[in-house]
Formats: C-alpha cells, sequence, structure tokens
C-alpha cells in the first residue's frame, strides 16, 4: 500500500472510530446497571463458596464518589454486604468496564473484516474483558490496595487496543513475523529475492 493510500485508510479509520465510540459508550453506560448486577452475582459466588469470604450480599449502587450524580451510570459501583453488616464499596467500577465500549467501538470501525471474523472477534475480545472484570473486582477485594487496584485499572483501559490489534491483525503480524524470521541476519524481509 502506498503512503497516500495508508494515510487515507487510517483518516477514514479515525473518523469511522470517533463515530462508534459515543454511541457505544452510551448504550453500554445505559447497560452497565444490568452488567454490574451480572459482576456482582459471579463475584460473590466466587468470594462465597470459592475464596471462603462471608460474603452475604451485594448490591449496585449508581452514586460514586467522583462522580455523585452517576450520569448515564457512570457511577456504578458495586457494594457488598459481610456478615454483622460490614460493607465493602468497589468505587469506579463504570470506569473500568468502559473498555468494553472502546474495544466494541475499534472492531466496528475496522474495515475489511466480514460478519462472521468480526463477530468472532467480538466474541473473544468480550469474553477476555468480562474475565478481566471479574478477576480485578476480586482482585481489589481481596488484596484492599488503592494504589495497586489504580494501576490495575489503568492497565485495563489499554487492554482493548492490545486485543484489538491482535485479535483483527493477527494475521497479519504473524505473516509479518514468519517473514522476519525467514530472512538472513542483515537483511531485512523486503531486502530478499523473491522465491525465497
Amino acid at each position: 500500500m502506498r503512503k497516500s493510500g495508508r494515510v487515507r485508510w487510517v483518516v477514514f479509520f479515525a473518523v469511522k472510530f470517533a463515530a462508534f465510540v459515543p454511541v457505544c459508550l452510551v448504550a453500554w453506560w445505559l447497560f452497565l446497571p444490568i452488567y454490574a448486577q451480572c459482576l456482582g452475582l459471579v463475584a460473590s459466588a466466587i468470594l462465597k463458596y470459592i475464596v471462603n469470604v462471608p460474603v452475604e450480599s451485594f448490591r449496585v449502587s449508581n452514586t460514586g464518589i467522583t462522580n455523585p450524580s452517576g450520569i448515564l451510570n457512570t457511577g456504578t459501583q458495586l457494594i457488598f454486604g459481610l456478615q454483622d453488616g460490614v460493607e465493602r464499596t468497589l468505587p469506579g467500577l463504570g470506569a473500568v468496564v468502559a473498555n468494553i465500549a472502546s474495544f466494541t467501538a475499534l472492531v466496528l470501525a475496522t474495515t475489511g473484516l466480514g460478519v462472521g471474523r468480526r463477530a468472532r472477534i467480538l466474541a473473544t475480545g468480550l469474553a477476555i474483558l468480562i474475565g478481566t472484570h471479574v478477576a480485578f473486582i476480586l482482585f481489589v477485594f481481596l488484596m484492599e490496595s488503592a494504589e495497586i487496584s489504580m494501576a490495575i485499572g489503568q492497565l485495563l483501559v489499554t487492554l482493548p487496543f492490545l486485543l484489538w490489534i491482535v485479535l483483527a491483525y493477527w494475521d497479519k503480524l504473524s505473516a509479518y513475523l514468519v517473514d522476519t524470521d525467514q530472512a538472513t541476519p542483515g537483511q531485512s524481509p523486503q531486502d530478499r529475492p523473491p522465491n525465497e
């Protein structure tokens, strides 16, 4: 692909991504309380039956310290009820799980993917992201370290981009890596004779 073609492709992708992101975010934030209920159900079952933490209940709240108004459910947080009326709150859930919206927007904006492949990429990526959300909740609940929780939360913000690159462009990445492995030392893949 020539340089002008690459520039056009990048600009076209950026415009499509900018159009998809707000739509995906609004739809996701409207759906967030239901998703938080599902996360709370799975996390509380793991905490109670596997880790042996005395979780008696959980609830979803739509107000938070950083976002008291909870516009479009962005202030969603999980609150776990323990024995003797003690409650543990996991604030900032809305910010951590918003990576599903950005991943979805990236995949929808990518050109050249067929419907079946796009669906497989979305299914695989979303399954991985949901697993990381459950793991994040368990880690935050058990470790009780705000600094480590914030660092992991920042990592989860970047995860959709890594997943998108690996899942949407794996064939190109693997072809490039194979070409690089077959190149002789000091010779780039483009400099090799065509019969190699």
